[in-house]
Formats: structure tokens, sequence, C-alpha cells
């Protein structure tokens, strides 16, 4: 059973009753993510997750960790484009408890300068080993490519010059702007009552930061804008054996109905064993080990894209073979049995995530996120099963165009003599 309240302040409860779950996971959604920075302080959404786990005025790192291990459950965080997420998973008889400490963690950040200089190099390394890493190096080149024009475009971690510059008043500012209330979100599956919950979120999160009651207007941070129609061309030279590449086009974001047909057109195109890039590059060829779908949705956008890697000697053959099938899907469409095979991917999916108390938080916190609402599970599936041959084919020959296409490689193209190129007609 699934149930909402608001609390006074503005703040969201959400909670989704499953008696037989042997758990409890919690999740704190701070409905703000790295989107909403302002430029000069990119990562700061980040890095400041990070150092909530640094302490609060009552509590060190080392408590925050012995706690949540003497329980056996698992507490972590990650940062998002558009929102921040602290969670936690427990059982049910330590609820209590883990909402307790996650209000003292958001409501009394110690943010010491000293915690803050050890954490810069924290994420400093972190943002090295991403660039030492051609996957990820890959993926941050692309999205900042595709979204060009967008705040979407900017890299979550931030950049060194900007991690340098953080210091406590920065972060507290940016604290005290974000945690606010009606910012928010409090997700909760599981084992578990309402009311109790409500009780508890009250009690243990009354002192978040409230600027409103101080005589400050509450924070109204804009949305990311659309990206530019852009089409980009980027060869990465890295010192590395493999040559990696994504490639891929423009797509719908989280309120755009024609989402559920992108989603389908995905599937077919890369989305698993049995779709058409992975058995003619993979099964029939073996010109890669992984090649697969990297595709994306937010609020405003979202991106249809694949990723493989292979051989230098390869690479061309792979970027063509992946054309030619992107040209066929948006000159012929699908067949009516790969767009079958995809709405029962679809539908296993969401229903086989729904036995897990996680991925129930998870999306009931989205929905309320992007819709402001609980979207029943029947609803989605409903929409997916509504996708019809046409409107897949129309989806595909929409955002299947060169003026889309983005198409970046990472790896060793310093000597000039291999150069990659792709058309999707």
């Amino acid at each position: 059973m699934y149930t909402k309240t608001i609390t006074d302040s503005g703040l969201r409860i959400v909670t989704e009753q499953m008696p037989e779950a042997q758990s409890v996971n919690i999740g704190a959604w701070i409905c703000t993510g790295s989107s909403h920075e302002p430029e000069e302080r990119t990562g700061i959404s980040h890095f400041l997750e990070h150092m909530l786990f640094k302490g609060t005025a009552t509590r060190t790192a080392a408590d925050i960790a012995e706690t949540i291990d003497s329980l056996g459950g698992c507490l972590d965080a990650f940062t998002d484009r558009e929102f921040v997420c602290y969670y936690a998973r427990v059982l049910p008889e330590h609820t209590s408890i883990a909402l307790e400490m996650l209000g003292d963690m958001l409501s009394r950040p110690r943010l010491d300068a000293s915690d803050i200089a050890i954490e810069q190099r924290v994420v400093l390394e972190e943002i090295m080993a991403c660039e030492d890493s051609p996957e990820e190096f890959l993926m941050d080149r692309f999205t900042g490519v595709i979204w060009e024009g967008s705040s979407l475009s900017r890299n979550i971690l931030g950049t060194c010059d900007s991690i340098r510059q953080l210091d406590p008043p920065a972060l507290k500012d940016h604290w005290s702007r974000t945690y606010v209330p009606p910012a928010v979100l409090i997700s909760a599956a599981g084992r578990l009552k309402h009311e109790e919950i409500v009780q508890w979120v009250e009690r243990h999160m009354a002192d978040l930061p409230d600027r409103d009651l101080a005589g400050e207007p509450s924070p109204r941070f804009d949305e990311p804008g659309p990206p530019e129609v852009c089409c980009h061309h980027q060869l990465l030279d890295k010192d590395c054996e493999r040559i990696y590449l994504c490639a891929g086009t423009r797509s719908f974001g989280q309120t755009c109905p024609d989402r559920f047909a992108s989603h389908l057109l995905d599937s077919v195109i890369s989305g698993g064993c049995s779709s058409r890039l992975f058995q003619e590059i993979r099964e029939k060829r073996g010109l890669v080990y992984s090649i697969g779908s990297s595709s994306a949705c937010y609020r405003v956008a979202g991106f249809l894209a694949v990723s493989a890697s292979c051989g230098a000697e390869s690479a061309q053959e792979v970027a063509d073979l992946i054309g030619r099938e992107l040209r066929l899907v948006k000159v012929n469409g699908i067949t009516r049995d790969e767009l079958e095979r995809a709405k029962q991917q679809a539908r296993g999916g969401l229903l086989l995530a729904t036995e897990s108390p996680g991925e129930r938080m998870v999306r009931n916190a989205q929905n309320e996120v992007y819709f402001d609402r609980m979207v029943p599970l029947a609803e989605v599936l409903d929409a997916v099963e509504r996708v019809s041959l046409d409107d897949v084919h129309r989806v595909a020959h929409e955002i299947l165009d060169n003026r889309l296409l983005n198409l970046v490689g990472v790896g060793p193209f310093g000597d000039g003599d291999l150069n990659l190129e792709m058309s999707v007609g």
C-alpha cells in the first residue's frame, strides 16, 4: 500500500508497505542535483554528499560507520544530475535508528575546514581515476557534447579547479539553500507503518534549514534548459590499447509520452543479448566483447546511445555496422516480433523490480520528483503495451538523424592514421 504525507514544513514522505519484506529501505532525496549548480560551483552537490558522512555536531565519521555496521545494515549515497539520495537498508526494528541518523546527517553536518581539505584530496583522486578509465572518460565526454548548451552537460564530480575552490562558507550556503524541507523527499519501502515513519521523520528532521523562518525566501532553482541541437564528432587520443566509442542521438524526457517508444527502440537496437547490435557485431562477427545501450532520460531531455570497445583494426568496421543497423531501423522500422520481445523485456524488468524494497523506494521517489504523484505500475505497463510499430518507426525516423548524431571515440588516435566516421542517413 502506497501512502503520502506532506508535513507542515513542506517535506514530502512517501511509503510503500511490503508486509512480506524482511527489511526497510529508506531514501532521503534532495531534489536538486549537479545540473542545478552555479557554473562556478560545479561538483558542489557531490562534494557535499561526501561531507555529510564526515560527521555531525554529535557524531564523528567513525560513529556513523560503526552505528550502521552494528545494525547489520548499509548506508550509502549517490549524486545525479537532478537529485542527491542518501539511503539506508536496515531490519524493520532498526528503522527509527536509521531515520535518526539520516536526520542528524542532513540537519547538522559538521563541514569542518580540516575535513574539507581531506575530502578535497579524495574527490580529486576520484576525478583523476575517472580520467584514467577509458569507459568513464568516454561517457563524460559524450554527455558533455550531447547536452551542449545545458547544465546537464557538466560533470557530476566537478573539475579539479572547482573542487579546490570549495570552502566552509560555500558548502554551508549550498546546504542551507538545497536541504530545505520543500526540497527534501523521504521515500521508504518494506515492512513498515506509514504513521511511524511520519512520526520519526517529523521528530528527527525538524532541524533542517528553513530559510522562510529565517526571513529569507526559499530557493528557486531553474530547471536545466533543453540542450542545443548539435552534432559532434570527437576522437580523443588516450594511452590505452583499445578503441572505446559511444554514438548517440537526442531522445525524449521523462514527461514526454514518446519516451516509451524510444525505450523499446533502444531495447531492440542494443538493449540485451538478443538486440540487433549484440547479435550482429559480437555474436556473428566477434568484433567486440561488450556492446550495449548507454541511454539516459532526464526531466527535459534524454538520449539514445550505444557504446562499444574493440581493437583499433576493427573500429571503423564496428562504427559502420552500428550506423548500418541504425539506418535500417530508421528506414524499415522494427518487426512485430522484435516489438513484442522488447515489450516483454520491459514488462519483466518492471514486475521483477517490485520484489525489491530498494527498487520500490527508488521508483516511488522518482515518481514524486518527476510527476509529483505515484504513477501506478499498471499505468506504465499499459503505456508500454499501447506502443505500436508505427510509434517506434515514427520515433526512429525523428531521432535517428545525422544532424543529431554525436560520435565520441577514445583511444590511440595520436598518430592520425586512424579515423572514425558514422552515418545514419
